[in-house]
């Protein structure tokens, strides 16, 4: 009996395996460049050689590199059995081809552009503490960046997929983080609190039990809680995560859920090893050791500016 209960579990455990592949997402990358470029997925290195071409289910985020620092973080915007290509050419440039391009080059590219050209706007507003107009302008910006990947709300909606949800948090995280970052003329001023509690309320709140940084690109989802800590707000609760190494950073990593922990030591790690401070080695030392990361990786994550 316990047999044939082993037999089947393996069997239904197979077959599940199974499906996954068959319906997964994948991406080739095609290495363009002169250089050898490195695919890291779940802390596994994969090597792409010259004018070669790697193909990889895209199950979690996909990190490719080329032999100094970080090229793309992908996040995971396909639909089962969509596929994606990524060509990587020389001085850090790529191209996507395949499905869902229109999205990966606005996540990856027009967004960015779109963001700059309002930060004139949203810097003068700021500097004028004029919070009803910094909201008006930037909830036009948000319905424009909507448009522009065909979605019509940033919350998430009952039909959606997983690769949906990626799409709507990935877009609703880099605007925000702009906002938090060009209203934020003065971290106590009464305008830049009400910032603060407008967006945690309507945008930030509903996520907060589930807040992550699923992402090496999530900095700006730990830069935003680190924000709200700093303003102390009575207004505002946050759920408080086990410390997995202690650090300088307790009394902002206890609100951090593990990933976004990883994130800002990653940070550290980066900016001291700019700075020529050995402190970097440390930051390294837990990085691997506590969070499993893999050290190519970290190294290739601090050449990055």
């Amino acid at each position: 009996m316990k047999a044939g209960c082993l037999f089947q579990k393996g069997i239904t455990i197979i077959l599940f395996i199974f499906f996954l592949h068959f319906n997964a997402q994948k991406i080739t990358i095609v290495n363009k460049s002169n250089n050898r470029i490195f695919c890291f997925q779940n802390n596994i290195k994969y090597e792409v050689s010259k004018n070669k071409e790697f193909e990889i289910n895209i199950f979690s985020e996909t990190i490719i590199t080329d032999e100094n620092k970080i090229i793309i973080n992908l996040i995971n915007f396909l639909e089962p059995k969509e596929q994606l290509k990524i060509e990587i050419h020389n001085d850090g440039k790529f191209s996507f081809d395949g499905d869902k391009k229109k999205n990966y080059e606005y996540i990856y590219g027009g967004i960015s552009q779109n963001l700059q050209a309002t930060l004139k706007k949203y810097v003068e507003l700021s500097q004028k503490g004029d919070l009803s107009s910094f909201i008006n302008f930037s909830e036009l910006a948000l319905i424009n960046h909507l448009k522009m990947l065909n979605l019509t709300t940033v919350f998430d909606e009952q039909n959606d997929s997983i690769a949906q949800k990626n799409l709507k948090q990935v877009l609703k995280y880099r605007w925000l983080g702009w906002l938090f970052l060009v209203g934020n003329t003065d971290g106590k001023s009464i305008f830049f609190r009400n910032i603060v509690n407008y967006y945690f309320s309507k945008y930030i709140k509903r996520d907060i039990e589930s807040y992550s940084c699923n992402s090496l690109d999530d900095f700006l989802k730990y830069n935003i809680i680190e924000t709200i800590v700093k303003l102390n707000s009575k207004d505002i609760k946050l759920p408080i995560y086990p410390i997995v190494k202690s650090t300088e950073y307790d009394s902002l990593n206890k609100y951090l859920h593990k990933s976004c922990q990883q994130a800002k030591l990653l940070e550290s790690y980066s900016f001291n090893l700019h700075k020529k401070n050995p402190k970097y080695k440390l930051y390294k030392e837990i990085l691997i050791n506590d969070f499993g990361m893999n050290k190519d990786l970290i190294e290739k994550y601090g050449t990055n500016e």
